[in-house]
């Protein structure tokens, strides 16, 4: 199984997105709704990724990144973003594994999308292809 850690701004369409990940796959969905929450969550609970629903990108969320990374959590931060920021993208880049998906208008399509990610972006050991046969 992997767990996430989704940080979201606002409700929205959160029950959504957290039934499709958890049933279309072997992935088990936490919720933050602001970094401090996902702070405190993290300090207890080891999950194998972060999802960050942003909006648009803010110089807080490269604070929240030199944050968690100063802290020793060293796991995929995946930001999901309306529109690409190409500076804030690169200077995110410094704090990796890093990585980012467009939210599109095609919500099944950002939902494949976004659950690709995540298994990609899983440690090795978690992926449903690495599982050991016995």
């Amino acid at each position: 199984m992997i767990s996430i850690l989704y940080c979201k701004e606002e409700h929205g369409l959160a029950d959504a997105i957290f039934r499709y990940l958890e049933i279309n796959g072997d992935i088990i969905v936490d919720t933050s709704y602001s970094f401090d929450e996902a702070v405190n969550k993290m300090k207890y609970i080891a999950f194998d990724a972060i999802v960050m629903e942003r909006e648009g990108m803010l110089k807080s969320d490269l604070d929240f990144l030199k944050n968690v990374r100063g802290k020793g959590y060293h796991k995929p931060i995946i930001f999901s973003i309306v529109s690409r920021h190409k500076i804030f993208e690169r200077e995110a880049k410094i704090y990796k594994p890093v990585s980012f998906i467009v939210r599109t208008d095609n919500f099944q399509s950002y939902l494949s999308d976004l659950y690709c990610t995540i298994k990609a972006a899983a440690p090795s050991d978690y992926k449903v292809d690495n599982i050991p046969v016995t």
